[in-house]
């Protein structure tokens, strides 16, 4: 995910751009491919593309697609339960909601990877935060209900002004001691996920706070092209490797006046790298995103063959 856009936001469209992974003049170091461990790694995509059909067509649809895993957003038709940045009203989702939404699933042999709770945890806003967090731990203690054991969010924007992202910070860290005693009692975890324009914007930053916090209940969702250009794909490793989770599939394109997040392949993300360090690392999911219906075959398959080449 990256600030503004919610789940399933269908990113740039990018057509100049061959389909391929980016290709390095230095070949990957011979330790590195031999490292990878984890030949079998699941190719997912975000519920939120079939956010528009009842839950039991979005769950056919996502496995017709090709797809056997998911990252759920409690979004479908007749159910308006998430949206990003900001809490809605959970009294409507009742224990026979979520049952629903998990027998859709397994009925269709999709597992639920994780969760999207996208909540701005850092608004100036007090009242706004606090029902952002509110809402955030009703999550948590849903996720069992549901399937998944990682519910993720970003943390907020991050001001211009350092003595305002330094009261930011503070902000998150206030959030994540309120939330992580309740994932411990549900057992699941946090899955934060870092991004330029947010307070937390790199993994040198998540760093700080799985060394202050721990990462037990703590997780770090990686997604390259929120990140690239501030650190590179090793660094993001060095710094979070064990804590990261699963793996989000979409792309950046650095060369213009601002960031522009196309689909997969269509980018900067060195892709075979990327696949083969999530392997390295055990990380068994990568789940595509910034695509639409119509689109997100042509990006199932370029993956598919990444995997392939990697394998």
């Amino acid at each position: 995910m990256r600030e503004p856009y919610g789940p399933g936001f269908a990113g740039s469209h990018i057509t100049h751009h061959a389909l391929r992974p980016a290709v390095r003049k230095n070949q990957q170091p011979l330790a590195l491919i031999l490292a990878s461990n984890n030949p079998t790694m699941k190719l997912g995509i975000m519920s939120g593309v079939f956010s528009r059909y009842p839950v039991e067509e979005a769950a056919r649809k996502l496995r017709e697609g090709g797809f056997t895993c998911t990252q759920l957003s409690l979004r479908f038709e007749g159910m308006p339960f998430e949206r990003y940045g900001s809490a809605l009203d959970l009294t409507d989702c009742t224990p026979e909601v979520l049952r629903r939404v998990r027998r859709a699933f397994d009925a269709e042999g999709v597992e639920i990877l994780s969760q999207g709770a996208y909540m701005e945890l850092t608004t100036t806003d007090e009242s706004q935060r606090q029902a952002n967090i509110d809402y955030f731990a009703r999550r948590l203690r849903m996720m069992r209900q549901v399937g998944g054991e990682v519910l993720v969010t970003e943390s907020g924007q991050r001001p211009d002004d350092p003595t305002e992202q330094a009261a930011a910070w503070d902000r998150l860290r206030s959030a994540l001691g309120a939330l992580l005693p309740v994932a411990a009692q549900e057992g699941v975890s946090i899955g934060l996920e870092p991004s330029r324009a947010q307070v937390l914007k790199d993994t040198a930053t998540a760093r700080l706070l799985l060394n202050e916090f721990g990462a037990d209940h703590l997780k770090v969702m990686i997604d390259p092209a929120n990140i690239l250009g501030l650190e590179s794909l090793d660094e993001m490793f060095q710094n979070v490797g064990p804590a990261i989770f699963q793996g989000h599939a979409k792309d950046v394109i650095l060369s213009g006046e601002k960031p522009v997040y196309p689909r997969a392949g269509h980018g900067e993300v060195d892709y075979p790298h990327y696949i083969r360090l999530l392997r390295r690392q055990g990380v068994d999911a990568l789940v595509i995103e910034y695509v639409t219906e119509e689109n997100f075959a042509e990006v199932r398959d370029f993956l598919r063959g990444v995997l392939q080449e990697t394998a």
